[in-house]
């Protein structure tokens, strides 16, 4: 069951990643751009987060409100690498995400990091 929920988070970020790529300016920093377009998506679906200066802080989670608790860390690990996979290849960049705290694991937010990797 986890195998399939992942598959689908994945498919869902590549979504999220090419629906991105036509709202993001290439001659701009990336990922604060990237941050804003994430807590976009967080509000829009409901939820309560914000931008930040180093990623994105998730205030409510809807895996956790399903009492789905746990599956929420790979689902959203799975849905943020597939997106941004789509957006390093079409931009030629290399942005990075990594999970701070979750929800899911306890934690009072769901905060992710994210930046531009120069190697």
């Amino acid at each position: 069951m986890i195998q399939r929920m992942k598959e689908t988070w994945q498919v869902a970020g590549s979504e999220a990643g090419r629906k991105w790529l036509a709202s993001l300016d290439p001659s701009k920093p990336i990922v604060p751009q990237l941050n804003a377009l994430i807590a976009r998506e967080a509000i829009a679906a409901g939820g309560a987060a914000q931008a930040t200066a180093w990623g994105v802080d998730q205030h409510t989670c809807t895996w956790t409100h399903a009492g789905t608790t746990g599956a929420c860390i790979e689902g959203c690990d799975a849905w943020f690498e597939s997106a941004l996979a789509v957006v390093n290849e079409a931009l030629g960049c290399n942005i990075q995400v990594q999970t701070l705290d979750t929800m899911g694991a306890g934690g009072v937010t769901c905060a992710r990091k994210l930046w531009q990797d120069a190697g």
